[in-house]
């Protein structure tokens, strides 16, 4: 696949995206509704733009040692000495 076909394909699914969103909400009948619809979606786009595509390129297993390391090491100190 092409970089232009992709960029289009991400560009349509977003598209279809937002506008069935629109009509959620358009047919939402209170703010409460409204406002679990909007961060449905948002899940499921951060979920299909953002996490799919890194799992992807990650290989299982991996990222739970890099995640696991990362959040278990020590703070490291500032470089800025303060005065």
């Amino acid at each position: 696949m092409t970089l232009n076909a992709k960029i289009a394909d991400i560009t349509r699914s977003n598209a279809e995206a937002n506008f069935a969103l629109a009509l959620k909400l358009a047919e939402s009948k209170d703010i409460n509704q409204a406002m679990e619809l909007q961060s449905q979606h948002a899940r499921k786009q951060m979920e299909a733009f953002v996490l799919r595509p890194i799992a992807q390129k990650v290989q299982p297993g991996s990222w739970m040692i890099s995640w696991k390391a990362l959040w278990m090491a020590p703070p490291q100190p500032s470089r800025m000495a303060w005065r």
